[in-house]
């Protein structure tokens, strides 16, 4: 009851994975050892925890953790949140600063290239009206009640209109820039002069009044928002540079005492204000317009959706809108037109083109009850398709997830320009005051060394710095979706650069994964027992070994009774019992393990079909050998040539199979790979792994099934054949779409052009900023008398955030070789 008293609000956390009463005393036994925790109850039915806090200083990433030790896991969401207009590194570094330490908050990345945050919370914990509150601090209005699906639509819609609008300001802000600098440079434009030298400026005054405080309102608004914070960025310098011209030529203009009561000969600069608020807007419509084309991918695979379906209701066919498709429902997909959702083909035949997600040009053709995945096209003619899956659990709403999560992320490379641009803006703040007082006692005057004060602080804006790495990966990630290449994070492009050895499965991996029963064996029973035996316990797996016996079983229209009690061994076969026998059906070593007795006939059949290189599989009852069935497996058309390839990278090749040591070795000479690793359970996969790793080694995993999620999950980088289980696709870093091993090779291609994009981003980045903060400070004045004027500085910042955005966008261009 003390501790019920000492709780000062509650929350609710949804608990993956509990099953019965057990896991509920675990549960609560976990949470109760977490810091603030007063009460726990955990419901079994609601599958959530309720916990009193005493503070509201909680640390959800200690909840996770503590229910994690428990052996479960909390639910999480992910929603995409538009932030248009927020380009300043600075400002999002403090934009997820204000967002991260809120209970239910798991990760918060704000990407200032696509203009979102990337929120990952806890749902029960996290309230998303105090996100919305928070945001709205920054001057953002955001609606988070929609679901991640419309905010996401939601956010290319606020680009679109921000580009619109900000296309205008940048025209408005030019034409009335021109006018202020014709108005103030009649010695340029002697018309001008017939006007009285006061009215000139007065509309001066007026004109750049506009173009500040409209076209570049943003700027100065903020300017004072991240002054009231008491920091400073991006915005506070252009309205410092700005600002103090405007504010030295208002005082001029309208208290001519100050200049001897006289004007004349007495300099104005509000065209320095003007052009350099303009420039910038220039720079930043640009970068704005390059950065949608680092969106482009997204955006395509998005317009893959159809808007509409045709679905079967009440004997007739009703168009409606895709979002209303259920599963169940059966959809009519006409020829040419895109399947709505991912379902299964109820048609005998049907061709289609899935090269827009597999990045594979030639058409697929699909027999009955095979699987069709939306956003695909339909070639030859009408086919009904019945709905399985809708919405962000199909293959499209899952790749469009991966992609937004990629790009939402940051690389390692990217940390030390985070921590440059929170401490940057402040320093060139310093250092222009130090510079502006050099100059004066150097006795320049107060407007020269105003006019070095305003270019060093125009100059130095660290714009490309904070667009360097992001926009690569943008674009990297984007162009990986149209090749068929899925990249999880964005730390995996430098990893996959580093890797020095990398390991393939055997199965449907290098070899093509369709493998068919070439020769049967049967000792003490006929050949179709021996099937029917076996395919009996192997229809409840789903590996290819098991799968091609069924197919053989099916093909000579074999029956068999249910079985039960099936149990899978991990790499070594199936076990089960059928009609009261018990039954074992794998590799030799499951024999071994389950001490059945293997005789001298069947050891040599099993000799002389591995050195055939085809892979035999015991069929046992009753612990007695009843023969031996031998599978094949062809080499992938391209394995040879991507092996090649990674040798050429310095990048070792090496087999690890669960195959027998024979037929693997085989099939390892055929594809020029010396290492390997054969009868390798998916544990021993995961160590042999880890030892290489020990030894200093960057470790690559290819791999396709169940078999090889641990080892995909221990390696370094872990790569999955996008036609393989959802366990090992879950727990690869890329993933392959199709079954072209080429883009193995054209993913490392990839990542190595993106990775030395980004250092030439950031080389460029600081090299600007290293070259033009001395010129801006008067160094060209000192060595050769050029003056660095303070529009000019504007131009050269604004262009340089574009050259990086524009360096980056080459990615979508460059050729990854076939």
């Amino acid at each position: 009851m003390e501790k019920e008293n000492k709780a000062k609000f509650y929350t609710f956390v949804p608990i993956e994975g509990m099953t019965c009463a057990a896991c509920v005393t675990r549960v609560e036994k976990g949470l109760r050892q977490a810091p603030h925790v007063a009460t726990v109850n955990v419901n079994l039915a609601a599958e959530q925890a309720a916990l009193g806090l005493d503070s509201d200083q909680v640390n959800t990433q200690e909840i996770l953790e503590y229910v994690q030790k428990s052996g479960y896991d909390v639910k999480r969401a992910k929603i995409t949140i538009p932030l248009a207009g927020l380009q300043d590194t600075a400002m999002a570094l403090k934009v997820e600063g204000a967002i991260r330490p809120l209970l239910g908050v798991v990760n918060f990345n704000v990407n200032t290239v696509e203009e979102a945050g990337l929120l990952e919370y806890v749902p029960g914990m996290l309230d998303l009206e105090e996100v919305a509150g928070r945001l709205k601090a920054f001057g953002f209005a955001v609606d988070l009640k929609s679901g991640s699906r419309t905010v996401d639509e939601m956010a290319f819609g606020d680009k679109v209109f921000y580009l619109k609008k900000l296309k205008l300001k940048v025209i408005l802000g030019a034409v009335l820039s021109a006018l202020v600098f014709v108005l103030t440079m009649p010695m340029l434009f002697p018309f001008v002069q017939s006007v009285p030298l006061q009215v000139r400026l007065y509309v001066a005054f007026a004109l750049t009044s506009v173009v500040l405080f409209y076209s570049g309102r943003q700027f100065f608004t903020g300017f004072l928002k991240a002054l009231k914070a008491k920091t400073a960025d991006m915005n506070s310098l252009v309205a410092i540079g700005a600002g103090t011209a405007y504010l030295y030529s208002t005082v001029v203009t309208f208290l001519p005492w100050l200049a001897g009561g006289q004007l004349d000969g007495f300099h104005i600069y509000f065209d320095t204000a003007a052009m350099i608020t303009s420039f910038i807007l220039f720079g930043r419509y640009l970068e704005g317009r390059a950065k949608t084309q680092t969106t482009s991918a997204l955006k395509s695979l998005m317009e893959l959706k159809p808007r509409t379906a045709f679905v079967q209701k009440d004997g007739r066919w009703e168009e409606v809108p895709a979002e209303q498709i259920k599963k169940g429902d059966v959809c009519l997909v006409k020829t040419g037109g895109s399947i709505p959702a991912d379902g299964v083909l109820l048609e005998d035949q049907a061709t289609i083109n899935e090269s827009m997600l597999t990045g594979e040009s030639l058409p697929v053709n699909k027999k009955r009850g095979d699987l069709v995945i939306g956003g695909t096209i339909n070639l030859e003619h009408p086919v009904k398709i019945q709905v399985l899956k809708t919405g962000e659990e199909t293959v499209l709403g899952q790749i469009l997830q991966l992609i937004k999560e990629a790009q939402g992320s940051k690389p390692q490379i990217q940390k030390l320009a985070d921590r440059v641009a929170a401490v940057f803006v402040p320093l060139v703040l310093m250092a222009a005051a130090l510079i502006f007082i050099l100059w004066m006692l150097s006795g320049a005057g107060l407007v020269q060394s105003m006019l070095y004060f305003i270019a060093v602080v125009v100059v130095a804006c660290p714009c490309a710095l904070g667009l360097a790495t992001p926009t690569a990966i943008m674009v990297a990630t984007g162009r990986g979706a149209q090749e068929g290449i899925l990249i999880k994070n964005a730390d995996i492009i430098q990893n996959l650069v580093k890797i020095n050895y990398l390991f393939f499965d055997k199965t449907g991996t290098l070899t093509s994964g369709q493998m068919s029963v070439q020769k049967t064996i049967a000792f003490d029973s006929d050949e179709e027992t021996l099937l029917r035996f076996a395919a009996a316990l192997e229809e409840q797996a789903s590996h290819p070994i098991g799968q091609a016996i069924v197919r053989k079983a099916s093909e000579q229209n074999l029956k068999w009774p249910p079985v039960e009690k099936v149990k899978t061994r991990q790499g070594l076969g199936v076990k089960g019992e059928m009609e009261g026998q018990k039954i074992l059906v794998g590799s030799l070593r499951l024999m071994e393990r389950e001490a059945v007795e293997v005789p001298e006939s069947a050891k040599e059949a099993f000799n002389r079909l591995s050195e055939e290189a085809l892979t035999p599989v015991f069929v046992s009852v009753n612990e007695k050998v009843m023969g031996v069935i031998a599978v094949a497996d062809q080499l992938k058309q391209n394995s040879a040539q991507v092996v090649d390839y990674f040798k050429r990278e310095q990048i070792e090749p090496a087999v690890v199979s669960g195959d027998n040591q024979k037929t693997t070795q085989k099939i390892a000479e055929k594809a020029g790979i010396q290492v390997v690793h054969a009868e390798v359970s998916p544990t021993r996969k995961a160590k042999l792994i880890k030892e290489y790793q020990g030894r200093g080694h960057k470790i690559g995993m290819v791999g396709d099934g169940i078999n090889d999620a641990i080892a995909l999950t221990q390696a370094d980088v872990g790569i999955a054949m996008g036609h393989g289980t959802d366990v090992a696709m879950d727990a690869a870093d890329v993933v392959l779409m199709g079954q072209n091993l080429l883009n193995l090779k054209k993913a490392h291609q990839l990542s190595k052009i993106a990775l030395k994009i980004m250092k030439q981003n950031f080389f460029w980045a600081f090299g600007y900023n290293v070259m033009m903060i001395p010129a801006a400070a008067g160094l060209l004045q000192l060595t050769v008398g050029i003056t660095f004027h303070p529009a000019a500085a504007a131009l050269a910042m604004a262009f340089s955030s574009v050259s990086v955005v524009s360096n980056s966008l080459r990615l979508k261009r460059v050729k990854l070789d076939e």
